[in-house]
């Protein structure tokens, strides 16, 4: 993979990614989940998941692997999906051939939308959300944060979700500043801003109509990872 400026990511797609935040990070807290906790999902004939950034794939395989054992002998099929080519490109090569029923996806999930869920499944069994909230609002505004929210809890039974705090966001406009990068357009407009964790929490409740089931922990930088359930069970 060509070789790229660290902080020259617009979309978060960092190089490099899992050496300085590796998979066992967050699988320490995807471990704290039980099946009690994706009782919805224990009787299903398969379970599909997705992984919303999924970088080089590492942290993918990693949910892949623990899915397949606590729902074993059910069949998991994960797919992982990323804005850059290059980064699904190093995924696909690293784990194609030993994993077959994980698959990468270069998408951008503001224009090209989710991946369908294969066979008579309408919704993923669960969706993984790590650190991405913050990119798709400083590059969409307010408006298509809540536009993502909206998919996400309309296209899963669980959603697992990291969101960023505003000292993030704040933290990504100086570096784009330092590396002479182009300025996020929206971040001046931007009017969820030190609030944005809850606000994020609030709007999957309120206005999507997903249950905050538990906080399963916050990370060693300071951002919770959630564990939210749709009220529509299928």
């Amino acid at each position: 993979m060509p070789k790229q400026e660290p902080g020259a990511a617009k979309f978060g797609n960092f190089p490099d990614y899992y050496k300085f935040n590796p998979p066992h990070e967050r699988m320490r807290f995807v471990r704290n989940l039980s099946k009690i906790d994706l009782q919805s999902i224990v009787q299903h004939s398969s379970i599909k998941a997705l992984d919303i950034g999924c970088n080089t794939g590492d942290l993918t395989i990693n949910i892949w692997q623990w899915l397949s054992q606590i729902f074993a002998p059910v069949p998991v099929d994960i797919v992982g999906v990323d804005i850059d080519p290059e980064l699904i490109k190093c995924a696909s090569n690293k784990y194609h051939e030993q994993f077959k029923q994980v698959n990468f996806q270069r998408r951008d999930v503001m224009a090209d939308s989710l991946p369908l869920v294969s066979g008579i499944e309408t919704r993923y069994s669960v969706i993984f959300c790590f650190s991405v909230t913050l990119w798709i609002h400083i590059n969409h505004g307010d408006e298509g944060l809540k536009e993502f929210l909206t998919m996400l809890a309309n296209s899963c039974i669980y959603l697992i979700l990291e969101t960023q705090p505003w000292k993030c966001y704040r933290n990504a406009v100086r570096r784009a500043k330092r590396l002479h990068q182009p300025p996020f357009s929206h971040y001046d407009k931007l009017t969820n801003r030190e609030n944005v964790t809850s606000f994020i929490d609030t709007f999957l409740v309120e206005s999507c109509g997903m249950v905050k089931v538990r906080n399963l922990g916050c990370t060693q930088w300071n951002r919770e990872i959630i564990l939210y359930a749709s009220t529509v069970v299928t």
